[in-house]
């Protein structure tokens, strides 16, 4: 494909967002206009998921198209001894390929794949944070508040866990509103948006910017003007709030007792913290829509391919008041909102109810730009889905987790109704998630689940031998026995 026929692409990367706090399905009263318009105007991904409920770890295979197993970057690469620091040599980003085939491709945000390696190792221009980063301390940001004349805003928080170490929930930010970091992303993305295509129409190269804001992870502090925008009194509580944990693995509750513990937040202020989470997904949406509307404005939006999704999502106190994300493979963290729009593709309004995820955007970034996707990747271009031709798209999904905290190893399979979690140090967990969508009931030992819970190990398996993960031994013995 010639360069001057090649889109731009515009990759967007939210941190830790739930799939039911996407506006257009009504599922919990928070707004979000702009991701609603964007999903609306290409396709949604109804059945999206993650690949791994951790920062590092999914966000790699969302830049690389491999598991967490096959990259290596199992757990946050700043956290815990364990942890591995950086991608090993290896391993290309999406940037890379890109490069060679002739685009620019620039980094706007979070980064969390690396301490040593950074945005720039591989080949992208703009902003490097290292580890799990501050937008506030990094030097573009500086130099935004002495150009600007702004003055950093201050964080209140007036919401905190029940640990000795009191870790921030909730709160709110207080000060100029372009002086957040979230804003300063946004425009810091405009303004290369701006540059990369004022050199492009220079006899210049296509380009690729990825995008990838802190929002809306927690703590919840929205700006002043958003914080009071959702009263907590019209706040319902999740269905699965009060979950006992009865019937579940011993290692649900043990992590909810010690982890970001909030279980001894009462009822009214988990209602506060739901509110004020919805607020930051209100202002987060804002600022993307800045992004969106600038596409518009300079004339790109017919010849620019719109990726979106996110991490993994966030828990915000459902099944019992986890906060934050851990060692468990619930839907809120595993179902997460995805979308693309791709002009001269996509249809608008198409929904896809395959089964989908995060990491399948880097094959889908390549062929958008008409590059070869490797044959070494796991993860599968949606370009078919998003052309609507019939393809023999897979019937189910895989997700891993490692561990977060202390080594925990886990493989969820999602297939038709169903969900079969392995937890290899436990029991393992099977739901009907038509028959209970919340996830309340485990019926691993229901003797009428005895097909389903077969079904389930021996798709894990499957998928286990095929991606060829270092947990096949270990589940061969463990779940081996229905094959």
């Amino acid at each position: 494909m010639p360069a001057e026929e090649r889109p731009n692409i515009l990759y967007i990367m939210t941190d830790q967002q739930r799939f039911d706090t996407l506006g257009l399905y009504g599922l919990t009263p928070c707004k979000t206009p702009n991701m609603d318009k964007l999903a609306q105007s290409g396709v949604r991904f109804d059945r999206a998921y993650t690949c791994c409920s951790l920062c590092s770890p999914a966000r790699a295979s969302m830049l690389t198209g491999k598991y967490p197993h096959s990259h290596r970057m199992w757990n946050n690469n700043d956290m815990m001894q364990w942890a591995v620091r950086d991608l090993p040599d290896h391993i290309e980003l999406i940037s890379q390929p890109l490069g060679r085939a002739g685009y620019r491709c620039g980094y706007v945000g979070k980064w969390h794949c690396g301490r040593e390696k950074v945005p720039t190792t591989y080949g992208f221009e703009g902003m490097d944070v290292p580890n799990y980063g501050n937008p506030y301390q990094t030097e573009e940001y500086k130099e935004y508040l002495g150009r600007t004349g702004l003055e950093k805003p201050e964080r209140r928080i007036t919401i905190k866990d029940c640990t000795e170490r009191q870790g921030p929930i909730a709160g709110e930010t207080i000060g100029d509103i372009r002086s957040t970091s979230t804003y300063f992303l946004s425009e810091y993305a405009i303004d290369m948006m701006k540059r990369f295509q004022t050199d492009r129409e220079k006899g210049g190269k296509p380009w690729l910017i990825f995008l990838s804001y802190w929002l809306p992870h927690h703590p919840n502090t929205p700006p002043t003007e958003y914080a009071e925008m959702y009263d907590p009194k019209d706040i319902e509580l999740w269905p699965n709030f009060h979950d006992t944990l009865e019937g579940k693995p011993p290692h649900h509750r043990r992590f909810r007792e010690s982890f970001h513990r909030a279980i001894d937040l009462d009822d009214d202020t988990w209602r506060e913290i739901i509110a004020r989470s919805f607020a930051q997904t209100t202002f987060l949406d804002a600022q993307i829509g800045r992004v969106l509307d600038m596409l518009e404005e300079m004339g790109l939006a017919d010849d620019t391919a719109v990726l979106f999704g996110t991490d993994h999502g966030d828990m915000c106190g459902s099944h019992g008041k986890f906060h934050d994300k851990g060692s468990y493979m619930y839907e809120e963290i595993y179902h997460i909102p995805q979308m693309v729009r791709w002009p001269g593709v996509t249809h608008a309004g198409t929904v896809s109810n395959e089964f989908v995820l995060n990491m399948d955007l880097a094959p889908t970034a390549l062929e958008i730009a008409g590059v070869p996707v490797p044959d070494d990747y796991e993860a599968r271009s949606l370009a078919p889905l998003l052309r609507g031709a019939p393809s023999n798209w897979p019937d189910d999904v895989m997700a891993e987790y490692f561990g977060h905290r202390y080594l925990f190893s886990q493989r969820m399979i999602r297939w038709d109704r169903y969900k079969y979690v392995f937890n290899a140090p436990s029991f393992d967990e099977l739901y009907d998630l038509q028959d209970d969508p919340y996830e309340l009931k485990n019926r691993i030992d229901d003797p009428a689940m005895v097909d389903a819970a077969k079904e389930g190990r021996r798709r894990l398996l499957r998928w286990i031998e095929e991606t060829n993960d270092d947990m096949r031994m270990a589940a061969t013995h463990m779940l081996g026995r229905d094959t």
